[in-house]
């Protein structure tokens, strides 16, 4: 007997579910046509959309991989002209140290080139007065002589 109960009951909710379907809810009545137009060329104009949008990611891909392989290179670029610029850099240090000693030779130079010249003064005017030495005993023993011979001639 329950299973007679639980029949009629199902089939008591399968006609309320029919009625109240077709009565309470009624069908949808048929499409518009000028929906149906407009829907289609809404479509349309959404798949050109789609398709130029996909046309752009391509190009915006490929001018992303262009960027990407451009900034690579400028990068080893950039580690290029970092190793170029250390090597400068070392370089001006090594000759700025040369420029230090040379200069310092050059005021040690200097100062020995004034004590030369000084001594160079110094010994041009003892020659100057030796000359003038010179020539006084040179005029003191001719006259020397000048006086012997007089008195070898007086004589």
């Amino acid at each position: 007997m329950q299973i007679v109960v639980v029949i009629v009951v199902g089939l008591l909710a399968s006609g309320l579910g029919i009625l109240l379907g077709r009565y309470v809810w009624p069908a949808r009545q048929g499409i518009d046509p000028a929906l149906l137009t407009k829907s289609q060329t809404d479509t349309a104009r959404l798949d050109q959309e789609c398709s130029t949008l996909k046309s752009r990611v391509g190009q915006l891909d490929l001018d992303s991989k262009a960027f990407a392989a451009e900034a690579k290179r400028a990068g080893e670029e950039s580690v290029r002209l970092g190793e170029r610029v250390a090597s400068l850099t070392k370089q001006t240090g090594d000759q700025a140290e040369k420029i230090i000693a040379l200069e310092v030779q050059r005021n040690d130079s200097a100062r020995e080139a004034k004590t030369v010249a000084a001594e160079v003064a110094v010994f041009k005017e003892r020659e100057v007065s030796l000359a003038q030495k010179i020539d006084a005993q040179s005029s003191h023993i001719h006259l020397r002589e000048a006086g012997a011979r007089e008195v070898s001639t007086r004589s």
